[in-house]
């Protein structure tokens, strides 16, 4: 039998998750939008309520379409309150919605918010391995979170962007005897893909 992070083995939900998704790098902003929304839904939440959620919130989101969520209006909003599948928090649909206007905003720059993030990750010296660096890596979720700031993302701190860092595989974070932790650097060094 495989070992796995902690954490992974709460449910078959969790755990598919963990073995097919988390840690794995994203290199398109649609999927980087989305595991941003789940990490916006998921404060103060379980990521197995989330991950639970997850095809209700696609579905009410439009499939969390960074364009049709950019315009969506009021009415869109009170609408979702009252699906029972979606997690009805009122601040978190609205900063989704918004998280999306401010998304767009920033593909019409020069560079891509994809292109943006994975730049800022070669800043620093913890490359995909293991980030056993904490300096580094602290410095790269700092940089990141003033960079969402400087973006106008809402309902994002430290704690919520280090998440989506992680789910992103912008760090991998997995643990030393998980065997996805061998897997994805393995992965990332034989593409030559950071």
């Amino acid at each position: 039998m495989q070992q796995r992070c902690g954490w992974a083995d709460r449910n078959e939900l969790v755990m598919n998750y963990h073995d097919s998704e988390w840690g794995v790098p994203v290199y398109e902003d649609q999927l980087l939008f989305e595991l941003l929304s789940l990490e916006v839904f998921q404060a103060g939440l379980t990521w197995s309520l989330i991950l639970s959620r997850r095809s209700a919130l696609k579905k009410g989101l439009a499939n969390f379409d960074i364009d049709q969520l950019a315009g969506f209006s009021i009415a869109d909003t009170q609408l979702l309150l009252t699906d029972p599948a979606m997690i009805r928090n009122r601040r978190k649909i609205e900063n989704v919605i918004h998280n999306a206007r401010q998304w767009q905003q920033q593909q019409l720059g020069e560079a891509s918010p994809a292109e943006q993030l994975w730049a800022l990750q070669r800043q620093q010296p913890l490359g995909l391995e293991k980030a056993r660096n904490d300096r580094a890596k602290y410095t790269f979720i700092k940089q990141t979170t003033a960079l969402f700031y400087e973006w106008g993302i809402k309902g994002v701190g430290p704690k919520t962007i280090t998440s989506f860092l992680q789910a992103a595989g912008f760090i991998n974070d997995h643990e030393d005897n998980c065997y996805r932790q061998k897997e994805i650097y393995l992965s990332v060094h034989t593409t030559g893909r950071i």
